[in-house]
This record gives C-alpha cells, structure tokens and sequence, in this order.
C-alpha cells in the first residue's frame, strides 16, 4: 500500500504540470487495490439460479423470492468462498491504503466486489457507506451475452442499491466507476444505472483487430446497420476501392477533410476508384480504401488511423450520454427511468437499434 500511494502521488505531480490539469480531467482520483475474484461460468449461472434478482425479476428492480437449487448448491458455496476471501483481501488492502504513513494525493475510488452483497449477511464497510467515491469491481465477469444481460443489469443494480440504501444522506452526492467494460451493450447498461465514469479498453481492442465503431445519432436509418452492428470491418475486400472516410461527418484525425493542397485529385483518380465521385468534395485525410491497403500491407499506421477513430468516437458517444443525463428532470428522473422515457433511454434505444446485442462486438 505504501508503494502504491507513492506510485499514485507521483503520477497526480506530473500531471499538475500538464496543460489538461487546469480543466480537470487529470486528477478524477485512483482507484484502490482490489482482488479480482475468480468465478467460472457454471458458478456464476448457479448464482443466478439462486439469487434474489433472479431472470425472472423485472427490470424494475423488483425481486422476487431466490428458489434454491440442490444440484447448485455446491457450485454456490464455492462461489461463496472465493467471493468472501476476495472481498476480505479488497478490505484489508483499502484499510491498509487509508492508514499508511504516506498519505494518498488523490482521491480515493473505494472498490466493492459486484459479488458482495450476494454474501450471507453482507454488511457494506463503514469506507465504502461515507464514500462519495465507490468501484465497483467484477462485473467483466458475468458473461456479457445477451442470455445474461438482464441478470448483469440487476447485479449491478443491487450493488448500487445496497451501498446507496446505506449512507442515505450521501446518494446525491456518490459517484460510481465501472471497470473493464467491453461492449457498446454494456457501456449503455452501466449508463442506464447510474454509473458516472466507465473504463474500457475497447478502443485498442477494434484497432487491433482493423474495425472501426461507426454510430448515427441524428436517425435510426443508419449507414452503420449496414456495417455489422455499429461495427465496421476494414479487412473486409469490400473496402478496397472505398474512397469514403470512416464515418462521413467524423471530426477525428482520420475522417476529417484534407486542409492542405494535396487534396486536389490526381488524374486519373476517378479510373483508379472504378466509382462515382463528386470531385467538388474535399477528399477525407485517410479513405476506407487506404486503411484497408495499410491492413492488407501489415502496417501499424492501419492500427494508429483506427485508434484515433475509435476513441474520438467512444469519446462522443460518452458526451451524448453525459449530456442526455444532464437533460433528464432529476425531480422525476426515477418515474421517467420506470417508463423508459427519459433523454437517456432514448439514446440509449438508438444507439440499440444500430448496434449488435449479442455482447461480440
């Protein structure tokens, strides 16, 4: 604990030096060290089976009485076991963080186990109930498929729940942050219940892979349904004499138009393309054509151009879901939230209906 403390009183030095330190994004705080818990997928399906918000509670929040299974009783103990040493491990490391001689700069993100509650007698640690800052810790670990989703939702649920119904007077004020989020699924689903910042790495991921995440948010009639969900794939030789941008209308490095004068078209580039081209339209600095050559050639500028346009896009996505929940009356937010008609719902439906739900994106 002392280690980590220094390692992240170092870091929040060298940001206050950055330009980004005066808007403050640079120093959001750190995240306490936790123990990720081990749960296989038999395990954590007997869970479901056993718990309280079981799939066949409603998305409300309802529960309905856990029906306990004996042929999933020993998968449950076990999950037990492994749930109540990782939430031992994660207390015992937050004690040790907040009593060190070397005191934490930034603030502290206190973790819980998405799992924890679900223990016998489960009692939320006096740390976390006057926390403003809470992590919530192990939800990668439900299998983000669609035949889980409800479930995924409703444990994440319950958590918030719990910590919230412990510290009353702190609900306005407490913020959550979700880890390993890996699926435009679940960056809506942890939206939808509250969470305030959401990590993932998903970006680096579709870089890697050569996709590309393109969303309309004006209209449901979008050019990404005809991508794969949301999801365009510049392996594809389709691509190949694409002269597009990624995403008409993108603003990132890749997509924008060029500003300088080699965008003026070559002769014979309309031949070259085999397509119809308005030459009245600024070229964008890197076509599907080129990115999917730079893939095809095994050149790391392929990954670099998608990265760029990756993150700009998870970057306006988040703007929009930030700002859709800025929007919502606070006053009747949760009857709004019930009926599925606030701002946020909306999007979230948008971006639903252009999007794959079957957590492989």
């Amino acid at each position: 604990p002392g280690q980590y403390n220094n390692a992240c009183n170092s870091l929040v030095v060298h940001a206050s030096s950055t330009p980004t330190d005066k808007k403050g994004t640079t120093n959001e705080g750190a995240v306490g060290l936790f123990d990720h818990v081990d749960i296989t997928p038999s395990q954590i399906s007997a869970l479901f089976q056993q718990d309280c918000w079981s799939k066949d509670s409603d998305e409300s929040g309802d529960k309905n009485v856990g029906r306990e299974d004996p042929n999933n009783s020993l998968m449950v103990k076990q999950a037990f076991k492994k749930i109540g040493v990782s939430v031992q491990k994660t207390n015992g490391w937050t004690d040790l963080i907040q009593s060190s001689s070397t005191p934490l700069s930034p603030p502290l993100w206190t973790p819980i186990n998405i799992f924890a509650p679900q223990l016998p007698k489960f009692k939320v640690p006096d740390d976390i109930a006057n926390s403003v800052r809470v992590a919530i810790v192990g939800w990668d670990c439900i299998p983000s498929i669609q035949e889980y989703r409800l479930q995924r939702r409703a444990f994440l649920r319950g958590a918030i729940g719990t910590i919230q119904s412990s510290s009353p007077t702190r609900v306005n004020e407490r913020k959550f942050l979700l880890l390993a989020v890996n699926d435009i699924q679940s960056i809506l689903d942890a939206a939808r219940e509250g969470v305030s910042i959401i990590g993932t790495n998903i970006a680096a991921e579709w870089s890697l892979s050569g996709k590309a995440l393109v969303l309309d948010y004006d209209t449901n009639e979008s050019n990404a349904n005809a991508h794969n969900g949301g999801i365009m794939d510049l392996n594809d030789e389709h691509y190949t004499r694409d002269s597009l941008p990624l995403l008409p209308g993108c603003k990132c490095l890749s997509c924008r138009p060029r500003s300088n004068h080699h965008s003026q078209r070559p002769e014979g580039y309309r031949h070259f393309l085999r397509c119809k081209i308005d030459d009245s339209v600024t070229p964008p600095s890197f076509s599907r054509a080129y990115i999917h050559h730079l893939l095809r050639a095994k050149e790391m500028l392929a990954e670099t151009l998608l990265f760029a346009h990756n993150l700009h896009q998870l970057l306006v996505l988040f703007q929009k879901l930030s700002s859709a929940t800025q929007l919502d009356d606070e006053s009747s937010f949760e009857q709004k939230r019930l009926e599925k008609t606030t701002e946020l719902e909306s999007l979230c439906q948008l971006i639903e209906g252009q999007v794959q739900t079957s957590g492989d994106e």
